[in-house]
């Protein structure tokens, strides 16, 4: 564990743990498909899917 957060925010407190995840790279990812994520600043979020296709 890197460190501990404690914030107030709307008259409580939250603690935010913080760690380094070690990630193992030998998985194969298929590079043609592609998920977009925005959780956007007006709207709840927005989920993009792409797949590419051969023409």
């Amino acid at each position: 564990m890197r460190e501990i957060r404690i914030i107030t925010r709307n008259h409580c407190f939250y603690v935010e743990w913080v760690y380094q995840l070690e990630i193992e790279s030998d998985q194969a990812l298929e590079k043609d498909k592609v998920l977009g994520i925005d959780h956007g600043i007006d709207n709840w979020g927005l989920l993009i899917k792409f797949k590419s296709i051969d023409i």
